[in-house]
């Protein structure tokens, strides 16, 4: 499968997908290519997208299914919409945050593939400290 991150996606998530389900998955950044994907009006883009071989669209702008001409433009590209819920995340956090919630969710996501177009919300990890773990001093 061929997946697409959209420009509010740091490039880093993508080489982090790419190091884990790489093989017969591929994961390119908008960035990759800005010149070609970048500040493209989203019906446009999600036609140039799929001209080009990809099977879904990953992205943060989960009003786009909530658009009717975005969501009929998706629709008639046949790709699959996933889209992740995380906002006001920037830096290193923002980075390990989102790479965390489509590594975790991916693989559920590849186990269900269907063939026709879906869309897809992922609804993240935990984003602080006490949702991620929990620390307590060894005694003896």
């Amino acid at each position: 499968m061929k997946f697409f991150l959209d420009e509010n996606f740091p490039p880093q998530v993508s080489r982090t997908l790419q190091s884990v389900y790489g093989g017969p998955n591929s994961f390119v950044s908008c960035m990759d290519d800005a010149d070609r994907y970048r500040d493209v009006d989203d019906v446009d883009l999600f036609k140039l997208v799929a001209a080009d071989g990809f099977d879904a669209f990953i992205t943060h702008d989960r009003m786009q299914m909530r658009r009717p001409d975005e969501r009929t433009a998706m629709h008639d590209t046949g790709m699959h919409w996933i889209s992740v819920k995380l906002e006001g995340l920037a830096g290193l956090h923002g980075i390990a945050v989102r790479s965390a919630a489509i590594l975790q969710s991916l693989k559920f996501i590849l186990d269900e593939w269907p063939s026709d177009p879906h869309s897809f919300r992922i609804k993240g990890p935990g984003q602080q400290a006490s949702q991620l773990y929990k620390s307590a001093p060894i005694v003896r």
